[in-house]
């Protein structure tokens, strides 16, 4: 199996964060502060408001945050509490709500990648929908469309609810994935038993299952028969999706999936186990992301 690892937090505008812990990244050039241009720090200022924010950055976003990366002497931590302001500021000091908008971000770009896109509306209407379906199950009294109608809506209602959580600590990283491939739009783009159980694969750890994981998922997840896999005892789509979650090649994927966002191309083995092994520990997907902000690769500097 293939291994990982990360860097943490610091903050620019919120002292009482914890200082960031360090990460030694191989073979990442560190040009001399003397040597980058302006232009070159606006650049990555620029990029990480639209990789963080999903926009551009204002012109006094871009001045601001540009003169104080350039008074810090692009020091590694000045550049860590510029990417955490992006993730977790609550309001800026032009007024602009920051750490909502990264989380909806992240919530829009984990729709994209694993429900093709679906839209809030799109959201409401199957809930509707199937409160629709549920009522006239109660009419006809039949309690299988009935709880098959309420597991359906509350599943959706968990997706919907799924970014603010996140923001406020009231799930982890695991239990959002989970939630955004734990619903009728996710079974519907990969319907039958098969596709669903290479699309998990696909998806959380970028790779196929093997015919042996096949064998054991395919009873679970299509006759609710108990196995063992990822060293949990699992007999229902819940349980297989909590033990994919919280696997270690979730950490993985994960490490392997932002690295390729943000960089444009597969990490090596010696670029990963740092990031796999800090991100399995603190479970801090954001940290995540500022320990691969902060490669050559994508500073450009």
């Amino acid at each position: 199996m293939r291994f990982l690892a990360l860097v943490l937090c610091f903050s620019f505008c919120i002292p009482a964060c914890s200082p960031p812990q360090e990460v030694l990244i191989p073979d990442n050039t560190i040009y001399p502060y003397e040597e980058v241009s302006t232009l070159a720090i606006e650049h990555f200022v620029h990029r990480a408001f639209i990789d963080l924010q999903g926009r551009e950055p204002l012109q006094s976003e871009l001045s601001r945050y540009t003169q104080y990366l350039r008074q810090q002497a692009l020091a590694p931590a000045a550049m860590q509490a510029f990417l955490s302001d992006l993730q977790s500021q609550i309001l800026s000091p032009d007024g602009e709500a920051f750490q909502e908008a990264y989380f909806r971000r992240l919530y829009a770009l984990a729709k994209g990648r694993l429900l093709d896109g679906v839209t809030e509306e799109e959201i409401a209407f199957k809930i509707e929908q199937h409160q629709r379906d549920w009522e006239k199950d109660s009419l006809n009294r039949d309690e299988v469309g009935m709880a098959q109608n309420e597991a359906i809506v509350e599943r959706l209602l968990l997706l919907r609810q799924s970014w603010i959580a996140f923001q406020h600590d009231s799930i982890s990283v695991n239990e959002f994935h989970a939630r955004v491939v734990h619903n009728v739009f996710f079974d519907q783009i990969n319907a039958n038993t098969v596709n669903f159980i290479r699309a998990c694969y696909d998806q959380l750890f970028l790779r196929m299952p093997t015919q042996e994981e096949m064998d054991r998922a395919y009873p679970v997840i299509e006759y609710g028969k108990a196995a063992y896999i990822f060293d949990k005892t699992v007999s229902n789509k819940t349980d297989f999706l909590q033990a994919l979650v919280h696997s270690r090649e979730f950490y993985e994927g994960q490490c392997r999936w932002v690295f390729r966002a943000q960089i444009g191309r597969e990490a090596e083995t010696s670029e990963i186990i740092p990031l796999y092994e800090a991100f399995e520990a603190s479970g801090d997907f954001p940290a995540l992301q500022r320990s691969i902000m902060l490669y050559s690769d994508y500073t450009r500097f």
